[in-house]
């Protein structure tokens, strides 16, 4: 008997001290996990992220009570590669998922997988129409749904009829499932177009309109009337997301749980000339909320390191208990949740958006790489432009890198990667059919002419 437990003892030990878990080696219940995506909302929209707009006060407590990771980037300026990324731990130039009707190619295995393998039931709804079953995404899920409207002229779907098929499920499924339950929930709010509900167009009283570093040219007034409903948008996000959280808050569901707020990348309105996603890495397309919050996470910690939503994945599996182990181009984030590290060792992260063979180019970048306070882009016209984001946090006065005896080994990094990128065609990458209802959902999304 004192051998077993001695045994036991130790196991217990190595376990604590490698960064396992007793959840699967007790068989009790482990956390219930959720990932709630915000399409197209950028980080400085928040008041946790430094917004004075007013619009997101119940976002701003939750960050309040959580890890909120102040420098996190996504891994393209559009949907589809970002979320293949944050399922895979893989960038776009990996995964290959980089045009429309791109399907997810079999591997490498998806969070969703992972966890099923650790017992998780799992349950996805999308309200994004590009994020569905037959592109690959419900790939690992018990059960998957892409919420649509009722008729196809209906392309934007509020997070209401969202919160509705989410909860049903759960309360249909039972919240109490033993080896945890996984949740994805993909928000439409704020992508456009922006039809706030009325309620929301207008700040509230002591909040202030308008960006929080506004640019140094003067903003058109078609993007500043479109910025104006944009944060209508994020306002009307942040009260459902508020419901949400009191729906699974009356069922007990978020007292072993662990939230998961992020978004797939942001949205221009005249910083560099553009409105919109998907042409740009600047830090308005990229720069994205990433804050976690629940069981056995600190509260008010802030991370000021570089991270990328490929690192999302692998830390949520540490976090949950299993082993930690690097996954594709991710990094568990748990050692920066518990504050180990030195700000000197932040880790370079990318922002990819790669040349497809064929296809009109409405881009003006290739691709990004960012640590810290410096980043480098690489345009399509192949020239690199250094940024010194403590000086320059706007973007507005690139560097010649070539000049910049500091900037080399970067250069080499991104050269190195971008050589790398598949010159993508449909050839390597399966590619679901684009019907003419689609078509016209990419028109009215703004993803094709």
């Amino acid at each position: 008997m004192r051998t077993a437990r001695a045994r036991f003892l130790a196991l217990t030990l190595c376990l604590t001290a490698t960064g396992g878990s007793l959840f699967w080696l007790l068989r009790t219940r482990p956390p219930n996990l959720v990932i709630i995506l915000a399409d197209t909302l950028r980080a400085d929209r928040l008041g946790a992220y430094g917004s004075p707009t007013g619009r997101t006060p119940f976002l701003d407590g939750l960050a309040a009570r959580g890890v909120v990771f102040s420098r996190a980037y996504a891994p393209s300026s559009w949907t589809t590669p970002s979320v293949a990324s944050l399922f895979t731990a893989t960038y776009p130039s990996t995964h290959g998922v980089v045009f429309y009707g791109a399907r997810l190619p079999a591997t490498p295995f998806t969070l969703a997988e992972r966890l099923r393998g650790l017992g998780y039931r799992s349950a996805g709804f999308s309200t994004n129409f590009l994020i569905n079953q037959s592109l690959g995404f419900a790939r690992g899920f018990d059960r998957w749904q892409t919420i649509l409207g009722p008729s196809d002229r209906e392309i934007k779907v509020r997070g209401e009829k969202l919160r509705r098929r989410a909860i049903g499920w759960l309360d249909a499924a039972g919240h109490r499932h033993a080896g945890g339950t996984f949740l994805y929930l993909h928000y439409m709010e704020p992508h456009g177009p922006y039809q706030p509900p009325a309620a929301f167009r207008q700040p509230p009283p002591g909040g202030r309109a308008g960006a929080v570093h506004e640019p140094r040219r003067t903003r058109s007034a078609a993007a500043t009337r479109a910025l104006g409903l944009y944060d209508g948008e994020v306002a009307a996000l942040d009260a459902e997301i508020e419901q949400l959280f009191a729906e699974l808050r009356r069922r007990g569901f978020l007292d072993r749980t662990i939230v998961a707020f992020t978004s797939d990348h942001g949205e221009e309105f005249d910083e560099h000339g553009g409105l919109g996603h998907g042409r740009t890495v600047f830090n308005e397309s990229i720069h994205v909320p990433l804050i976690l919050v629940g069981a056995g996470l600190p509260a008010g910690r802030v991370v000021d390191r570089t991270v990328s939503l490929v690192d999302l994945a692998p830390t949520l599996l540490e976090l949950v208990g299993a082993p930690a182990t690097r996954w594709g181009d991710g990094r568990s984030l748990v050692p920066l949740i518990r504050g180990h590290g030195h700000p000197a060792t932040a880790a370079l992260v990318r922002s990819e958006l790669p040349r497809i063979a064929g296809s009109p180019e409405k881009r003006a970048h290739l691709a990004a790489l960012i640590r810290q306070q410096t980043k480098l882009v690489l345009t399509l016209a192949g020239d690199l432009e250094l940024y010194d984001l403590a000086r320059d946090a706007d973007e507005r006065s690139p560097v010649n890198p070539e000049r910049d005896g500091g900037s080399a080994a970067l250069t080499n990094v991104l050269r190195t990667a971008v050589s790398r990128f598949p010159e993508f065609t449909s050839a390597p990458i399966e590619r679901a059919p684009v019907d003419a209802a689609t078509a016209e959902r990419l028109r009215a999304l703004g993803y094709a002419p």
